[in-house]
Formats: structure tokens, C-alpha cells, sequence
């Protein structure tokens, strides 16, 4: 039985999103701010007053916004601190991103009442790093690049401390404010080189010391102060060791200059991906880890000699985080917020005991009738590449896998009245996984009575652990082929039509069903490519790719004036960020012809299959004449090929178009 449920009935389903808790510890008093769904963004909070050990958690929800007409677009609060006397902010104060929804921008305010106040109104899309005693740190993003501000608590001054061309991937503050710790990616011209944590002075922005961690840190996560050490969390993504650090930084450090050695702890799992998150007291971290199944867990770091613990809530499986990415998680008395969501349910909140190892759901609405919602199952298998063509091979084995998650409406394949039409679903960036998760276009297919299958090809950021191989130099080759094993063994299932596999994705999915239909046509009876990539050389000028040397990041000038950023065409920065991408991912196999190779378009005039290109313009993220010039030359081939343009934020057109592409094609 299938759902029927609708697009908006989907979106509408209850779920408790973007939860940060405040704790007071002498009252003991602990309010959660939060999100009730996607349909109605209101913030809401939830008050707990604790009597011992024992939560109450009934007084409350209440909305504190209810009377401003545009509150419903403040989004990701988080709380300031307490026990701070006068300055420019208040104690406690609850900060949210407020978006601009028409000029494409977050800005950030503060709860004043039933309305909000200002705080961070500037150009670019700003978004809170940390907030400690002494004051705020945010980052602003624009196609111009990233600029990282401090702002000071006591007199309400911001002061701008890097500005550069490359993405900032994390930026945390040092407790007493004087100091800031962050993170940049590669350079642009460099995109192969490792990502760098930098030191600065709140007091002398543009200076900056480099932090040797050993390792590809991808993000500072914490800075605390034990015993007048300075000691900083970081994390590296890596699969097969440890990924979670602890740095201590050395005695007199902040009078010195030049490289920072620190002296550094690596814990975790050497066979899981996993993240650090928060310090949580001086020996304490709080993370996350990647399971091989799909799904992600809290996990708590008591003894860096020790595996951690694991934090199950609501029964275990599906996707489960520590609150505001740890920083909203700590409820006091050894208890956490954690957030858990499945692919049947929305976000729901807990209370986690982590001494008992109890919990207890916060803010229960009672249960939504979601009957027919599909519980998918986690597939894998390896791929083998000895013959002609790429193949799936079942069993162990040491040939790289590749796993993903099979919706199946009829729950067993093989008792179903009727064979099913098969969709095999891309997603929308090489490194990105699908997890045990809701999502709506996924349920919304499966409610039609299409069977779907969510590919993590390679690439999908190893969470098969060591068995499922790294993409880089190997993008637009090894990952495409590891999507046609999956459209084989999608089309082997029992109770599906082999004959009507329809290959679907946006953005890097795009790409693939262009590559999919141009290299393996025999696989698929059509396929439905929403704003996808069709020509990986974005200024082919007939020479090999070549990486330029002075590409240097743009820093505050000593006089305190910033370096001259041309303001160059929208689509062109669309078009460069995408080049730095495939360039990092093709590694020393970056050269013209490896590009031209692996595009879809070059030499690409006849398509042996249904096509739907589908194209939003203006979408942000790749520009509408890559689907626009590939559909003019398959048409121009005599093509089986249609062109279709979808409003922006209008995701629902395009599923609603994908569902009657399959029906008709079967």
C-alpha cells in the first residue's frame, strides 16, 4: 500500500529542527529553541525545569515571535551567554539568522521581545561560528569570497579579521576573546594541497600564524582553556584513522610568530568516519560517526585511550546528532539534546541521560498517521570491471562496493502483483551520501508506486569504510561506472521492469545521467537530468589545463584597507567555482583531454533514449546554458530529447514531471 500523501502534505509532516538549548545553572531552568517543519518556520521554544536529576519538560511550547508578520523567515538560532553584566547585548540573548529572502542573504538578529533587533546587517550571507562570554564570531559568504568578523559583547563593535577568495570551513573564538582559530580550503590555484588552520589576533586582524596539525584538518571545532592552556578541538574527515584532535598549544605561544607545532592527540575509529564536534569539560568530546549502514550516531569521547560511547535515542537507526552541532546539545547534570530522524519520520528531540544511558522525547505532538511511508533497506555490492562492461558481483569479495538505499513500495519485491518502474536516483554532489533520513521527493516518488534506489557511488565520502575506494583522479570514470553496475543490479530485482530503469539527478546527478545515457544506453529506458553539467571545459582554449602560481589569498592590507575584488558576471563565478571542483577531484589527471573525455557534450550529437533536460535558471549553482547548449546539440542530432525550464525553488515540479516520465515510459 502507498501513501498518496502529496508534495506539501509531505513537507507539512511534524519534525523539531534546528534545536539549541540555553542552560541556567543556578535555576537549574533550561530553554530549547527550535523549529515545529518545513511549512511553518516560527521559532518556538521549550522551557525545562529541573527538580534533581528529574526533567519536567511541560511547560511550554510557546512562540515569542507571534506577532511579527516576518519572523517566519528567522531560521538556526543560537543562544549567548549567561552571566554576562552590561555591554551591547543582553544576558542569555537568543541569536538567530534571519534571511533576506529576496536579496539571497542571512543576516543576524537578536530576540528583543515578540520582535528582533539587529545585530549583523551586511552584504553577503552571515552565519554564526561562536558565541562565547566576550563576544560573537560569524562568517559572511559571497561570490567574492568568504570575511570572517568578530563582534565585541561589551561595546557592540565589529571588526573584520580575514577576508579571502577561499571557503572558510570552521572558526571558533579562545575564551577570552583575543584570539580566533579557523580553518581555509585550498586555494583556488592550489586545489589539491591540503586545508590550513590559522591563528589571528581579534586586535591585529591580517596577522595570522599557521597551526601544524599532520593532517588534513577539515575544521576547528572548539577552543577551551584548561589550566591556562590553550587547547583547540579540530577534525579531519578521514576513514581508515583516527579523526578527532585534541591540540595543546605550547607555553608563550601568543608573544610568538612563525608556524605553531602544539602538541597533538588523534582519537577515534580507525574504521569509521568520524567527526569531533564540541568539548564538553576538559576531557570530554562530543561527536558523530558514520555508520556503514547509512546512518549516523552520536558518540561521546570519555577516555581518549577508549572507544566512545554511542548515544542511542528512540530506538536506534536512522540518523541521530548531538543538537546545534554539539553546541546547543549540553542540557547540564550530564545530560545532552540529540536530534534523531528516520526515513519514515521527521526530526524529532530527546532528553539524553548519558549516565543511565535513558532518554526522554521532548515536545510529543502525538504520532501523524504516515501509513504507506516507506522504510527503505541498505544495499551494497562490488563492482567489477574485468569484462567489456561494468558489472555488479553479490557476496565478499575484495573489489571495491558501493552501497545505497532501495525504496521499495511494495515492501517484498518479489510478492508484488505487478513488476514495479525502477528509478535510479543520483545525487546532487560526488561526495555527498544519502543517509537513513526522510526525504520528501524520495517518499513522494515512492508514494506513486515507483521503486527508487539512492546510489552512494564512489565518492559518497568512504562510508563503507577502506572497501569503498577515493574519487579523486578518478571522477567522471570510476564513479560513472560504479552507477551502471547499480542500474544493473536495480534492473535484476525481483518484482521490477527490468526494461523501464529511468536514471534521475540535479547538478552533479545531472551530469551523470548525461554520461549515463551517452556511455551505457543500453541500461536505461530514458532518463531525467535536472540542472546538469554537460561540459567539463569551462574555457577551452585547445591548451592542457594548466594551475596558475600567484593565486594568493586576498588578507586585510596592514593599513586596514582591503585588496580590489572585481565584481565579475554571476554565471562566470558559478562557472569558476565549478572548474576549481572538477579540478580538485581529477587530480594530476586534470588535462584537456581527460576533461574532454569525461564531458557529456563534446562529441555527444545522438541520444538512443528518452531525454528530459530539465533547467532552473538562476539556480546558484550551475548555469542554465550547460543544459541549454547540450539539449541544442542533441536536438540538432536528431535527438529524443525535451527541454524544460522550472521555476526556481520550485523543487516539486521537477518530481512531479519525473513521476509522469516514468508512467509514461512504462
Amino acid at each position: 500500500m502507498t501513501h498518496g500523501l502529496s508534495l506539501r502534505e509531505l513537507r507539512s509532516l511534524p519534525a523539531t529542527n534546528n534545536s539549541v538549548a540555553s542552560h541556567e545553572p543556578e535555576s537549574g531552568e533550561v530553554t530549547v529553541a527550535f523549529h515545529s517543519h518545513a511549512d511553518d518556520t516560527r521559532l518556538r521554544t521549550l522551557s525545562l525545569i529541573r527538580d534533581g536529576n528529574r526533567a519536567n519538560p511541560d511547560v511550554g511550547p510557546r512562540s515569542p515571535f507571534e506577532t511579527d508578520r516576518d519572523i517566519d523567515r528567522a531560521r538556526f538560532p543560537a543562544w549567548g551567554p549567561t552571566g554576562v553584566e552590561g555591554g551591547a547585548w543582553s544576558e542569555g540573548e537568543l541569536f538567530v539568522h534571519y534571511s533576506r529572502a529576496d536579496e539571497r542573504a542571512d543576516d543576524i538578529y537578536a530576540v528583543d521581545g515578540d520582535s528582533l533587533r539587529p545585530v549583523v546587517v551586511q552584504r553577503g550571507s552571515c552565519r554564526i561560528t561562536h558565541v562565547n562570554g566576550e563576544g560573537l564570531l560569524f562568517a559572511c559568504e559571497s561570490d567574492d569570497g568568504s570575511e570572517l568578523y568578530w563582534y565585541e559583547g561589551a561595546t557592540g563593535e565589529t571588526t573584520r579579521l580575514v577576508s579571502t577568495e577561499r571557503p572558510l570551513l570552521g572558526a571558533k573564538a579562545s575564551p577570552d576573546g583575543e584570539f580566533v582559530a579557523y580553518t581555509l580550503s585550498p586555494p583556488d590555484s592550489h586545489p589539491k594541497e591540503e586545508s590550513s588552520v590559522y591563528l589571528t589576533a581579534t586586535a591585529a586582524p591580517g596577522s595570522r600564524r599557521e597551526l601544524e596539525t599532520a593532517k588534513d584538518a577539515a575544521g576547528v571545532r572548539d577552543w577551551i582553556a584548561v589550566d591556562g592552556t590553550d587547547r583547540l578541538l579540530i577534525s579531519d574527515s578521514v576513514v581508515d584513522s583516527e579523526g578527532v584532535g585534541i591540540v595543546d598549544l605550547p607555553d608563550g605561544w601568543r608573544n610568538g610568530d612563525g608556524p605553531l607545532p602544539g602538541e597533538r592527540t588523534w582519537i577515534g575509529s580507525d574504521d569509521h568516519e568520524e567527526r569531533a564536534l564540541q568539548f564538553d569539560g576538559p576531557d570530554r568530546v562530543l561527536g558523530e560517526r558514520v555508520t556503514h549502514g547509512a546512518g549516523l550516531v552520536p558518540v561521546v569521547y570519555d577516555d581518549i585511550d577508549a572507544d566512545p560511547s554511542v548515544v542511542a535515542v528512540g530506538g536506534g537507526g536512522g540518523v541521530a546528532d548531538f543538537a546545534g552541532e554539539g553546541y546547543g546539545a549540553s542540557l547540564g547534570a550530564d545530560r545532552y539534546l540529540v536530534e534523531r530522524r528516520t526515513p519514515t519520520t521527521k526530526t524529532r528531540l530527546y532528553e539524553y541521560d548519558h549516565a543511565s544511558g535513558e532518554y526522554t522525547r521532548l515536545f510529543d505532538r502525538g504520532e501523524t498517521d504516515t501509513d504507506g511511508l516507506v522504510e527503505p533497506t541498505h544495499e551494497s555490492f562490488a563492482v567489477s570491471t574485468d569484462g567489456d562492461e561494468p558489472t555488479y558481483v553479490e557476496g565478499d569479495t575484495d573489489l571495491p562496493r558501493v552501497g545505497g538505499l532501495l525504496y521499495d513500495p511494495d515492501g517484498e519485491a518479489d510478492g508484488a502483483e505487478s513488476e514495479t518502474p525502477p528509478v535510479l536516483w543520483i545525487d546532487d554532489s560526488p561526495d555527498h551520501r544519502t543517509r537513513l533520513e526522510f526525504d520528501t521527493g524520495t517518499q513522494y516518488l515512492a508514494g506513486q508506486g515507483l521503486t527508487v534506489f539512492r546510489v552512494n557511488q564512489r565518492g559518497s565520502s568512504g562510508y563503507l569504510g577502506a572497501d569503498q575506494p577515493d574519487l579523486h583522479g578518478g571522477f567522471g570514470r570510476d564513479d560513472q561506472v560504479d552507477i551502471a553496475a547499480a542500474a544493473e543490479w536495480l534492473a535484476d530485482r525481483e518484482g521490477v521492469d527490468a526494461d523501464q530503469v529511468v536514471v534521475f539527478g540535479r547538478f552533479y546527478g545531472g551530469y551523470s545521467v548525461f554520461v549515463q545515457l551517452r556511455n551505457y544506453p543500453d541500461r536505461y529506458a530514458g532518463g531525467v537530468a535536472w540542472d546538469g553539467i554537460s561540459d567539463l571545459m569551462f574555457d577551452d582554449d585547445g591548451e592542457d589545463t594548466e594551475i596558475d602560481d600567484d593565486g594568493e589569498d586576498t588578507e586585510i592590507d596592514d593599513d586596514g584597507e582591503d585588496t580590489e575584488i572585481d565584481d565579475d558576471d554571476e554565471a562566470a563565478e558559478v562557472s569558476d567555482r565549478i572548474e576549481h571542483r572538477v579540478s580538485d577531484l581529477l587530480g594530476d589527471n586534470d588535462t584537456r583531454a581527460v576533461r574532454r573525455e569525461r564531458s557529456p557534450r563534446p562529441g555527444w550529437t545522438d541520444v538512443d533514449v528518452p531525454l528530459a533536460v530539465l533547467c532552473t535558471p538562476g539556480n546558484g549553482r550551475v548555469p542554465a546554458e550547460q543544459s541549454r547548449e547540450l539539449y541544442e546539440t542533441l536536438v540538432d542530432g536528431d535527438g529524443r530529447v525535451e527541454y524544460v525550464e522550472l521555476p526556481d525553488g520550485r523543487s516539486g515540479a521537477a518530481y512531479d514531471y519525473l513521476s509522469r516520465f516514468v508512467d509514461w515510459r512504462s
